[in-house]
């Protein structure tokens, strides 16, 4: 019994030093072939840069100029008078000094005359010339605006064309009217002598006896806004006789 016992120990002992002693068999895959074993090398990760804190610059863009029309403040240039049309036989409503400032409201046909509101009193509006304003390229866009018309002027005119003696009684001066509603205004020799409604005018201021002197008579059509652009003319001499 104890050789039996002894002899197995040895067994024993012979197994486990083979066992050692072997190089173990690599594992393999259920298809026969050796299976790799996994790689323990470890990565390294790639650099990322940090990301740019400065902001993009994009490409300029234009902000157009807007368009200047009506409701523009515009500046003068110099003293003015501003009418009640656009025109000098239009009458006078206000007056502007360089460097004044005001409101644009519309222009004429020909965008030589503007019409202007008062930059500080709405209720004056009235028409300066287009010279008495800072350059303006862009007014040629501006709305034409509405505006009364002057009468027109008489058609004919008729006087003596000359008076001698001393009783030579008053110069008689006619004239065609042209509507009704309208006045006439007239003028001897520059000065207004009379504002007619009618077609003639009855001059009764003569000369003194054996004065030789010319009176020239001028007559022009006036409504509410103006006087008309053109006037008729006429002259009486008077010999002195």
């Amino acid at each position: 019994m104890k050789k039996t016992f002894i002899l197995m120990c040895v067994m024993a002992l012979f197994l486990s030093a083979c066992a050692l002693g072997r190089t173990p068999r690599s594992t393999r895959t259920p298809g026969g072939a050796a299976a790799a074993l996994p790689a323990t090398t470890t990565e390294t990760p790639e650099a990322v840069l940090p990301a740019s804190t400065s902001t993009p610059t994009s490409a300029p863009v234009s902000t157009p100029t807007a368009t200047q029309g009506i409701g523009s403040l515009v500046g003068l240039v110099q003293d003015t008078t501003c009418r009640k049309g656009p025109g000098q036989s239009y009458f006078k409503v206000f007056s502007y000094f360089g460097k004044d400032t005001v409101e644009l409201e519309g222009r004429n046909e020909g965008a030589d005359w503007v019409l202007i509101q008062d930059a500080f009193n709405a209720d004056v509006v009235c028409w300066v010339p287009t010279a008495a304003l800072m350059p303006m390229d862009w007014l040629d866009g501006v709305a034409v605006a509405e505006y009364a018309a002057l009468p027109a002027a008489p058609t004919s005119i008729s006087a003596p064309k000359s008076l001698c003696g001393t009783a030579t009684g008053p110069v008689v001066v006619k004239w065609s009217p042209v509507a009704s509603g309208v006045e006439y205004q007239v003028y001897r020799n520059g000065e207004l002598v009379s504002t007619q409604s009618d077609g003639r005018y009855y001059d009764p201021d003569m000369p003194k006896p054996h004065t030789t002197v010319v009176y020239t008579y001028v007559v022009q059509a006036v409504n509410d806004y103006g006087v008309s652009p053109h006037a008729l003319t006429v002259s009486v001499a008077f010999c002195g006789k």
